[in-house]
Parts: structure tokens; C-alpha cells; sequence
């Protein structure tokens, strides 16, 4: 039977300093008495899963606007991008379970955003230029991001604030 390790309570978390935004909670879950997942191999797991739903969003989204509408493929497929990153955000702040506030966060997450747009936008016009195939030229942009954008969320973006020292 699986059962958390329990760790003493911290009254204020981010006071303290313990508090990591690459840590999914303060626990590690156990097996017959054995560690079996570490909170950083669930938190990427959960990262991947929230992926996988991003991806269906991103997918449900570019596929009807290129079949329904006369824009540009690369307009189509910045659309369903910027779609897929505010459910993509959603997912994040679950995930990383911040301790920081929104005032904090948000302006690094769009900057995170901002960098992947770019990014996106430039592989997916690049591939329809040379005459890739569609589906890699709307879903390369897509996996292109996916690893720089799970990094600087964790290290950066959801991070706990430093409180100033005095001295």
C-alpha cells in the first residue's frame, strides 16, 4: 500500500525557505517501505499529462481553423497556439504550485510565452515554406518548445520569491 512520508508542518512555507516550485508537494511517496516516486519525476509526469491535454486543445483548435477558415496556415497555427498557452497555464500553476503571487509570475510566464512564440512562429513558417507536410509544420513548433518551456517554468517562472535581507 502506497503511503506519503509525512514531513513536520512549516507554518509559513515560503518564509521559511524550503518551499521549491520544482517540488509538486513537501511529500515522497512510498512502497512497501520504499521510495517510489521522487516529487520531481511526478512533477514531470504531471507536466507531461498536462502536455498531452494541451496538445489536444492545440489540435482541436488549429485543425478547425484550417479547415474552416481562409487564413494563412502560420496564422491558424499562431492562434491555436496562443489558445493552447492559457490552457497551458492553467495547467502550470497547478502543477508547479507556486508559492509566489500572481504579480510575480505572470509577467515571467508571458515572458516564457513570448520566447516560445517566437520560436513557434518562425518553425512553423519556416517548415510551410520549404513545403513540409502540414502536420509536422503544426506540430514541430509544438515539440520545439515543449523541454526549454517545462525548464525555465520550473527554475524561473513558478520559483518561491526571495524575501530582501536586512541588514
Amino acid at each position: 500500500m502506497a503511503t506519503p512520508e509525512s514531513h513536520p508542518p512549516v507554518a509559513n512555507a515560503a518564509a521559511a525557505g524550503s518551499v521549491s516550485s520544482d517540488v509538486v508537494s513537501a511529500r515522497r511517496f512510498r512502497f512497501a517501505g520504499r521510495r517510489f516516486l521522487s516529487p520531481q519525476v511526478l512533477q514531470f509526469a504531471l507536466f507531461a499529462v498536462n502536455g498531452a491535454l494541451v496538445a489536444v486543445v492545440y489540435s482541436i483548435v488549429v485543425w478547425s481553423l484550417i479547415s474552416l477558415s481562409p487564413r494563412s496556415f502560420t496564422f491558424d497555427v499562431v492562434i491555436a497556439y496562443g489558445i493552447s498557452v492559457v490552457a497551458n497555464y492553467l495547467g502550470a500553476r497547478l502543477i508547479f504550485r507556486s508559492a509566489t503571487r500572481m504579480r510575480t509570475h505572470v509577467p515571467r510566464y508571458l515572458t516564457v510565452v513570448a520566447l516560445n512564440f517566437v520560436l513557434a512562429a518562425a518553425v512553423a513558417w519556416s517548415l510551410d515554406y520549404i513545403g513540409a507536410p502540414r502536420i509536422i509544420s503544426a506540430y514541430a513548433p509544438v515539440v520545439v518548445t515543449a523541454v526549454p518551456s517545462f525548464l525555465l517554468m520550473r527554475r524561473w517562472v513558478f520559483r518561491p520569491e526571495t524575501s530582501p535581507t536586512v541588514s
